[in-house]
Formats: structure tokens, sequence, C-alpha cells
């Protein structure tokens, strides 16, 4: 069998995952079922009942995304079979016939394992958050994030498929020729799938839908807005780097205008305006976390865990502003900013100096993780307390 040459797509992915890697993700499907046990305590229901939720939302999206990903699983186990049989250790023997076995299988499952690592990674943080926002219950389902993860991998995989179908069409014979030639086929149409069942799931959930110019503004123009921008910004980033920026941030920026108005009731020309302007505040936070420095993983996981602190005071203590006017509502929020940032100092301090007693970190990762739990906090307390308005 002749190599295929590519360094996107290889089998030593696997070489790259350690023990703590498998660790790692039994912690995580621990952690997984542990959320989703607190979810069924918070909503008087059963674990089966909150699958089954899931379920009705969207199986149908899963299973045709699943399928999806099912042709480029077999594509993958026949590139790592082909890389490995053409080891020298693998060429002859009961070794060729196991690296062929071995490889197609490792292939095979790559994109699932995949799915179903970054699947739980997305649900954890969502699935505690609804332990405090109900509406965002829907999205707070083992099944949406596993779409959420297929998406991604599939990009993954349309991003590398290309080159290598392009390298294989210039060097094979006929046959693979025409093979190459239906699998780029294959590829468009599951490019075209992928992004309509996306933009269907956008624009059924969100709130623009009764008002054209919001919903073009809101749908399409931040989407215009974050392409531009990102490839503006980001030009000399990986192509991957690039369209994975991009998703992101729209998604981001539709998220936000949606909440924005479940928070304020502010109507769909405000939240649709934000929505749009929204992917400039977000790209600077991707330049950010790009940085690798350590500073934006401390300060995202801080401010995150602030938030959840904040929601649990606000749960705790029933705080809510009242009020029917912009005065009013501009007073309570002033206070409860206040009382955030008091509690933020306090307690936020107090635990960063007891992790940093526990684990040593440089002076500018405790910086961002005290800013990020006393944001947080403010955060979590704000909108736990405008929405149970």
């Amino acid at each position: 069998m002749r190599a295929i040459g590519t360094t996107y797509f290889t089998y030593s992915i696997y070489r790259k995952l350690t023990r703590t890697h498998w660790i790692a993700l039994g912690v995580s499907l621990v952690a997984a079922s542990a959320v989703l046990v607190l979810q069924s305590f918070r909503y008087a229901s059963s674990v089966p009942d909150l699958v089954q939720t899931g379920q009705f939302y969207w199986w149908d999206t899963l299973s045709m995304m699943l399928k999806s990903l099912a042709i480029w699983a077999v594509v993958l186990g026949v590139v790592f079979a082909i890389q490995l049989v053409n080891q020298p250790a693998f060429q002859y023997g009961r070794q060729f016939w196991v690296a062929l076995t071995g490889g197609f299988l490792l292939g095979l499952l790559l994109p699932y394992l995949l799915v179903l690592w970054a699947g739980i990674w997305i649900y954890i943080p969502l699935g505690l958050l609804s332990l405090f926002i109900p509406n965002i219950i829907p999205y707070a389902t083992l099944q949406f994030t596993w779409i959420v993860a297929t998406y991604l991998v599939l990009i993954w995989i349309v991003i590398g498929m290309p080159p290598l179908l392009v390298g294989t069409f210039r060097e094979g014979r006929w046959y693979f020729k025409f093979l190459v030639v239906l699998l780029f086929f294959q590829l468009l149409l599951d490019v075209l799938q992928a992004l309509t069942s996306a933009m269907e799931i956008i624009i059924k959930n969100s709130l623009w839908l009764a008002n054209n110019t919001a919903f073009v503004l809101a749908i399409f123009g931040s989407l215009v807005l974050t392409i531009v921008a990102v490839v503006w910004s980001l030009r000399q980033e990986r192509l991957l780097t690039i369209v994975y920026v991009i998703t992101g941030i729209y998604i981001a920026s539709i998220v936000t205008g949606n909440f924005s108005d479940l928070v304020f009731h502010w109507g769909e020309i405000p939240s649709a305006l934000l929505t749009f302007l929204a992917p400039l505040a977000y790209l600077q936070v991707a330049k950010w976390i790009l940085r690798s420095d350590g500073t934006a993983l401390a300060g995202l996981a801080a401010g995150f865990m602030g938030l959840l602190a904040g929601l649990f005071v606000d749960e705790v203590l029933h705080l809510r502003i009242t009020g029917q006017g912009w005065i009013s509502l501009l007073y309570g929020i002033v206070l409860i900013l206040i009382l955030g940032l008091s509690l933020g100092y306090l307690l936020g301090r107090r635990f960063t100096n007891l992790l940093v007693r526990k684990i040593s970190f440089r002076p500018v990762i405790v910086r961002y993780l005290d800013i990020g739990l006393i944001a947080g906090i403010m955060a979590g307390m704000l909108a736990g307390s405008l929405l149970a308005r």
C-alpha cells in the first residue's frame, strides 16, 4: 500500500493522549453525571426524563449529524490504516494485519471520541448554569452539546480533508480519482447540510423572527461583521483557528443578544444592535485567549466560578430588582453591583489566597484570578436579580 501524504490527519494523535488525558475523560464523565443528577433534583425530575427531554428537542438533528460524520470516520480509518502499514515494523506477517485492523479502528473511533469528550466539556458549564437559569434547560442537555461538538469535529475534518483528497487525486489511479470525486461531492453536501441545520437552530431559537430589520441585523449583519473582523485581525493564524474563532464569536454574539432581552426586556431592535456590535468585543477576548499565556484561562475560569457563586447568592437571598422605570432599574443595578463588588472582594480574595497556598501561581495569574472572581460574582448577582424581576 502506498503511503498517504498528510500531516493533518495522523494516528500519532493517540500517542499524545497520555494517562492523564484518559483520567481527565473519566473524571469529566463522572462530573457530567453529577451535573445531570443535580439537574434532576433542581427540576424535581428523574434522570431518564431529562435525557428524554434532550431526545425530544434534539435527537433528529443529532442523528443526522452523526450519520454525516460516519463516512469521514471510515475515511480516517483508511488513512490511519495505510499510515500504520507503511511503517517498517508493520509491513510483513502478522504485524501487517494487526496494524491494518488497529489503524482502521483508531481512525473510525477518533471522531466519535472527540464528539464525546467535547460534548461533555460543553455540557458541564451549561448544565451548571441551568441550575439557576431555567430558560436555558433545552440547551443544557447532552444531546444539544453533542450536536455542537459534532459541528466542531466536522469543521476540523472539512478543513483538513480537501488537501488530502487533492493529493490522492493527483497521485492515485483512475479508480482512486473517481472515489475522490465522489468524496468531494459528499464533503460539499455535508457542509451544506451542517450549515443549513445550524442556521435553522439559530433562527428558530432567536427572538427576531417577527421583525425583519432586527432579524437581518442580528442574524446576517453580525455574521458578516464577524467574518470581516476576524479574517482581517487574525489573518496570520491557521485557517482552522480562524474558522473556529468565527464560529465561536458568532454564536456568542447571538446568545448575548437573546439573553440581553431575557434580562432587560428592551425589545428586538436594541438586542439586535447589541448582537451586531458584540463581535467586536468578543474578538478582543479571542485575541486574549490566543496569547496562550495562561491569563485568559485563569480569568475566564475564575469568572465562571464567580458567576455561579453570584447566581447562588441571588438564589439563597432571593434578591430581585423591582421597579418599572429606567431610573428605578438603574438604582437597583447600582445597588446590586456594589453588593456584588463587596462580596466578591471579601470572598474572592479569600478563595484566591487559599488556592495560592495549595498551588504555586505566577503573580499575573493570581491577579487575573482575583479580577475574574470579583467580576463573575458581580455579573452573577446582577443577572440573577434581573431574571427574578
